[in-house]
Order: C-alpha cells, then structure tokens, then sequence
C-alpha cells in the first residue's frame, strides 16, 4: 500500500468537508466547525500548520438526522458513516470516513482503524441535575478504551505493562461496540428536552464543559484554505472559552499515525 502524504492526507479531508458541507447545506442541517479546526479557520484560513483533523458540531436532533440519512444523501460509496450502532465502529461519535484509505492508528488494535475522517460530534442540551449520566459515560469510555487498545503501545513502560495485562482480559468480556452504542443512548436519552445550555457529552475527558446554547444560533462562513465553512458568529467567545489566549499560537507535535491508501 502507498502511504499517503501530508498534502494528500489534508486533501482528502478538505472533500469529506465539501460532502458535509454540501449535505448539511441541502438537507438544512445545521453544523459548525470546532476545536482546532475552529481554531485554524480563524487564526490560520485553514488547517493549523501543525495540524490536520477536522472536528465539527452538530446538535443532537441533526445529528441524528445525518447519521441515519448519509448513505441516502451522499454523493459517492467512497464516503461512509461510522458511528455508534453503524458500521460496527467502535467511536463514541460519529465519523465520515473516506474508504479508499486506512489510518494505521499507533493506539489501537488494527481491527479498529478506519479510513481518514472528520469527527462529527453530537451537542447536547444540559442539564446539571443528570451529573450521574456523565459519570456513566465516563466510566464506560473507560472500559471501552481498555477494549480497543492494543497492549503494546504505551507512553511509558510502567503503562505498557499495565495495558499488557488488562487490554488482552477486557477483550473477553468487553465488546466496544455495544459500549458506544450504550454510550450514545445515554447522552441522548440525558438531553430529552430544550436547555440554555449545551455541551459536546461523548466528548468529554474529564470535567464537563458545558456552553450557551446561544453560541450556535449564529453561524457564518468563513475562509478555510480554499473554501469556506461554517463558524459560530461569536468565534472569538468560543474560542477564548475553549483554549484561553487562542491568539498566541502554542505548537504541539503532528499527529504520529500514518495512513494509506487501499486502492
């Protein structure tokens, strides 16, 4: 297999975007772009240099809609769904994947790997009361990790050993794929209602980080690389809420998976 290069690699995502963009556009879904790819659109036109996933948002009854209806509504077999309860994938959130190529993740177990992706993550209405809901999400994430990791990638020898012995006996008993479909059900089942308040649930690593529903009322296109996607229209909020002095760009090392192409 070829492997694919870093501007073929970004290419390759940037059409998966015109396939999201172009859906959402049609269909009056409604979506935006998050995390560093929000923070690159505005700071950078495009991919942050050192950088190159994209994540969106979409709040939870488009999600939805755009999970069960992509394969209607896409434009080609090579673009494909995985997400809880589709595609066996073994992701608390949804993905559109490119199935012409194969990222060959460094974590997890090659059974698992996927093509190229964006990450589509579900918003949820939040409610403070339903803290217990959160817990289980968490806990279940953490079985599920232990499922999925492949026991002999490890940032230090102390967890290489620890995941030698617990990856290889959570495989027996754990099956990943029930647990994000557990997972997804819960944090939509937690949201059943409108709130002045959201937040990315299934995405959550440790304390919640819950937002004004308002912050996604507003969405605008903005420059990315060569096209334009959608942005929340109070970006500057939302990214100082995210990662604090977002203007100062802080480099962090490139992703280390490698992908290739299939065909």
């Amino acid at each position: 297999m070829k492997q694919v290069s870093a501007e073929e690699f970004r290419n390759v995502e940037l059409e998966l975007m015109d396939e999201i963009d172009r859906i959402c556009r049609e269909q009056g879904i409604r979506y935006s772009l998050a995390y560093g790819t929000l923070l690159g659109a505005i700071r950078h036109k495009g991919f942050i240099p050192w950088d190159d996933d994209v994540d969106i948002f979409m709040l939870r009854e488009d999600y939805d809609r755009f999970v069960e209806h992509f394969d209607e509504w896409r434009s080609d077999e090579r673009f494909e769904m995985a997400a809880p309860g589709k595609m066996n994938s073994s992701y608390c959130m949804g993905k559109v994947v490119d199935a012409r190529t194969r990222v060959n993740s460094l974590w997890d177990k090659e059974k698992y790997w996927l093509g190229i992706w964006v990450d589509v993550f579900p918003i949820e209405s939040f409610d403070p009361a339903n803290m217990q809901v959160h817990k289980k999400i968490m806990r279940l994430k953490f079985l599920r990790q232990l499922a999925v990791s492949d026991p002999k990638a490890g940032k230090s020898l102390k967890r290489k050993i620890a995941k030698h012995i617990a990856c290889p006996i959570a495989s027996l008993f754990i099956d990943p794929m029930k647990i994000t479909k557990r997972i997804d059900d819960l944090a939509r089942a937690q949201c059943d209602g409108p709130s002045d308040t959201i937040v990315p649930i299934v995405n959550t690593h440790g304390t919640l980080k819950p937002f004004p529903a308002s912050w996604l009322d507003d969405l605008v296109p903005m420059p990315f690389e060569d096209r334009e996607y959608l942005c929340p229209a109070n970006y500057e909020e939302h990214l100082e809420f995210e990662f604090g002095d977002w203007r100062t760009p802080l480099e962090a090392p490139p992703h280390q998976d490698k992908a290739f192409w299939l065909e």
